[in-house]
């Protein structure tokens, strides 16, 4: 256990930190197991959790600040948009078992979806195809695809566009 803490802090606390998303890229997919397709881009002060057990998709953002909780598996689909200080959880205590026992599940998140700065995504969530989660809400239940949702917890807004073709998600900054 103590050279797995290391192995963590080593991603969490030094390669999370290096100043060119490449080099992040090349420890995260060689070191840790962390599968990011092509153009996908994973901002700096990130600290990710169970590196082997997340799938970012081709031409996916995460900004700067993020959490993701692999432990129980996160798949984030292709041309999604993650934004500044999301955290997506995949574990957390069972408020009524007597020992506090870890309870979760996977996180899925569909293609061209928009979490916005500060969202939550609780575990077990599945975010369908071109949703988008408004900033500081806390998604506790799935949401359908398109659907824009808000609040604490996250509820139904309104729906979005459906004929998303978008392809170009901008080039990432290269020294970030």
């Amino acid at each position: 256990m103590p050279v797995y803490m290391a192995y963590i802090a080593l991603a969490n606390h030094g390669i999370n930190h290096l100043p060119f998303f490449s080099a992040r890229h090349f420890f995260y997919r060689h070191l840790y197991g962390l599968k990011i397709g092509r153009g996908a881009y994973i901002g700096r002060d990130c600290l990710v959790f169970r590196p082997d057990l997340v799938v970012i998709g081709n031409n996916s953002r995460v900004h700067w600040g993020c959490l993701l909780d692999g432990r129980r598996g996160i798949t984030i689909g292709e041309y999604v948009h993650i934004s500044f200080y999301v955290k997506i959880l995949t574990l957390q205590h069972d408020l009524d078992d007597p020992e506090y026992k870890a309870i979760g599940g996977p996180v899925v998140i569909g293609n061209r979806v928009s979490l916005n700065t500060n969202a939550i995504v609780l575990p077990g969530v599945t975010i369908g195809d071109g949703a988008v989660v408004a900033a500081g809400a806390v998604v506790t239940k799935n949401v359908e695809p398109y659907a824009i949702v808000g609040g604490v917890p996250a509820r139904f807004i309104r729906w979005r566009n459906h004929n998303l073709t978008y392809t170009d998600m901008g080039e990432p900054w290269y020294f970030h």
